[in-house]
């Protein structure tokens, strides 16, 4: 891996010589300016904007007040199958269930029974549908840690 020397100033942008950086104390001169600034915010920039430069597909990079702010939306193509199988399962779930009840009697209460576990998925995968279309995750950079969030 590379060493990157070249460091831009915040303030005016010039390019800061290596002679005026101090990395004990933390500090940087720039003999533009005549601004000190602190080595490791300027560092943090030079990585916020490679980041940035580098954004794969259904992802977002935005600067915040908190730090980076990473945001990655699920692909749609899973969320549709879900929901066109989701409708498929209930309809058919729902004819199953209208057939047993038109039937109603003690000995028929098996089949009422028997036809919960697949009431529990087609709402589980209605659910989940939901979820892979609308949802995304968010990761927040900041120079101390990170943290993940998913919605």
């Amino acid at each position: 891996m590379a060493i990157h020397t070249e460091w831009k100033c915040l303030a005016c942008g010039a390019f800061l010589a290596m002679e005026d950086v101090n990395m004990a104390a933390d500090m940087v001169l720039c003999r533009s300016c005549n601004k000190i600034s602190k080595f490791s915010e300027i560092v943090q920039e030079e990585r916020d904007e490679e980041i940035l430069d580098s954004i794969p597909r259904r992802m977002s990079v935005t600067k915040t007040a908190r730090g980076l702010e990473i945001t990655y939306k699920k692909p749609k193509g899973a969320g549709l199958f879900l929901l066109m199988f989701s409708i498929f399962w209930n309809s058919v779930t729902c004819v199953a269930l209208f057939a047993v009840r038109k039937e109603m009697s003690c000995e028929n209460l098996f089949g009422l029974l028997f036809l919960i576990p697949f009431v529990l998925v087609g709402a589980g995968t209605f659910a989940g549908a939901f979820y892979v279309l609308f949802g995304r995750m968010t990761l927040i950079l900041t120079p101390s840690r990170g943290n993940c969030s998913e919605e």
